[in-house]
């Protein structure tokens, strides 16, 4: 298994991407989850994955104690950031099998955590 920890950061909602937020705004945040996971593949040395396919476990850690709906969490730009990083061929069903999305509450700090599982 392979993880990326994303530290200080909050995991984008679908509810908010998709409650009229202009397009604009969404690609721009994309892009920008996409050079953060790059980054911090590179940073956290992350292995281009060989054998496939694989599992994606997404854990978002959320400061606040407001309810929040595991399904919401936005799993996309990250995953799509993988790709961008080349540490995952594709996402379509030949390479990932199966994303999950967990979403934890009232925890230390925001912060996203990836699993990438053979």
């Amino acid at each position: 298994m392979q993880r990326l920890i994303i530290n200080n950061f909050k995991a984008p909602s679908l509810n908010k991407a998709y409650s009229g937020q202009h397009w604009s705004k969404r690609h721009k945040l994309s892009k920008e989850i996409h050079l953060l996971v790059w980054g911090l593949c590179k940073e956290q040395k992350l292995d281009q994955v060989k054998k496939y396919p694989v599992d994606i476990n997404i854990i978002a850690y959320y400061k606040a104690k407001t309810k929040r709906d595991s399904g919401n969490v936005s799993n996309k730009e990250l995953i799509d950031g993988l790709v961008f990083a080349e540490i995952i061929e594709d996402d379509d069903t030949r390479f990932v099998k199966r994303v999950t999305t967990e979403a934890r509450i009232n925890q230390k700090e925001n912060k996203v955590i990836v699993e990438i599982r053979r």
